[in-house]
């Protein structure tokens, strides 16, 4: 008889994963085998505040300047046929 037992857990900042795991009526001296399957966890959407937004960027603004960086002359792109 095949009993599966399932839950989640979390590695820790060190790297290991711990975990205690009753076995109830298996008891001592069954055979188990453990499987660790990665689950790829969804970014949080960033939700901006307009208020936070401003300030970083009056902040940020002329944070360049002196870098000697220069902005190319940009070429002429070529002419297309219209896309109807």
């Amino acid at each position: 008889m095949t009993q599966t037992i399932e839950f989640q857990s979390r590695v820790g900042e060190d790297g290991v994963l711990e975990f205690h795991v009753p076995l109830g009526e298996m008891g001592a001296g069954a055979d188990v085998v453990v499987t660790i399957r990665r689950v790829q966890s969804q970014p949080q959407p960033v939700t901006a505040d307009p208020a936070e937004w401003r300030h970083l960027v009056s902040e940020s603004y002329g944070s360049c300047i002196g870098l000697g960086l220069e902005r190319p002359e940009q070429r002429q792109f070529e002419m297309r046929e219209r896309v109807e």
